[in-house]
């Protein structure tokens, strides 16, 4: 988008962080569309985008046919033990966005000086695949013991009957939306437009929790059969203006980390 901003040739951007669009807010247009009143209240705090589903993007899914129950991890902190060096899965902070926001959540648990302490153990056990896909079809095949990753990506391996364990860790995960956008001067504004608003509706929302088992934006719509109630989950949600305000250096960091 920003190599194609005099020209773009996209109409709208969906499915992203939304740390990334408000970071290049220049490259998109403000849009309400019809059923905004509907979107769980909180969800967007920002005015460059909308939300497009609800995710729980730090849990860690762990591989039930190589990892022994009494060795399942409960929070961060085990990933750091050197036992597991060469097996968790981590797509790469500059790679994946909801990984990324993983890194970020470790930050936000621990504290700053003491999140990049951790985080450093951390990476010293992963293993980077490059993408998202890719890290949690490496623990679901048994290629890693476990991977950090999305709740829905972890849920739709587990429908299909992968030996694989969703945790939760205890000091906190964050439930947030990811985002969508129109792109500004784009080609086909209408067709923009018209995409966000079916993807806002009841019925886009429905289409959506069904096949990505991600959870909606509206508070009309039922989420995924199988998904913990939020009340019950250890919610320890990143702040946002934190977030973006820190989004360059805390990249810049990783990948002086990442080039060790």
């Amino acid at each position: 988008l920003q190599a194609e901003s005099a020209r773009p040739l996209a109409d709208a951007l969906i499915s992203v962080g939304a740390d990334g669009i408000d970071a290049n807010a220049a490259l998109f247009e403000t849009y309400d569309p019809p059923g905004t009143a509907k979107i769980i209240p909180g969800l967007r705090y920002s005015r460059n985008w909308l939300p497009f589903t609800v995710t729980l993007p730090a849990v860690i899914a762990v591989n039930t046919r190589l990892v022994p129950e009494a060795e399942i991890p409960t929070q961060w902190k085990d990933l750091a033990d050197p036992k597991w060096k060469g097996k968790v899965a981590f797509a790469g902070a500059d790679r994946s966005g909801s990984a990324f926001i993983q890194m970020v959540q470790i930050l936000h648990n621990e504290g700053e000086a003491a999140g990049w302490q951790l985080f450093t153990r951390m990476m010293d056990n992963f293993g980077i695949t490059g993408s998202s896909t890719a890290v949690i079809r490496g623990a679901a095949q048994g290629e890693y013991a476990m991977a950090l990753t999305l709740e829905d990506n972890a849920q739709r391996f587990i429908d299909g009957g992968a030996p694989i364990r969703i945790v939760y860790p205890r000091e906190g995960i964050s439930i947030q939306a990811d985002a969508m956008a129109l792109v500004a001067r784009a080609p086909n504004p209408a067709a923009g437009k018209a995409l966000i608003d079916y993807i806002v509706s009841p019925e886009g929302q429905s289409v959506i929790v069904k096949a990505s088992s991600r959870r909606p934006i509206r508070t009309d719509v039922p989420g995924p059969e199988k998904a913990i109630d939020a009340k019950n989950l250890p919610v320890n949600n990143i702040p946002p203006d934190w977030a973006v305000a820190k989004n360059k250096e805390f990249m810049d960091r990783y990948l002086r980390l990442a080039r060790r």
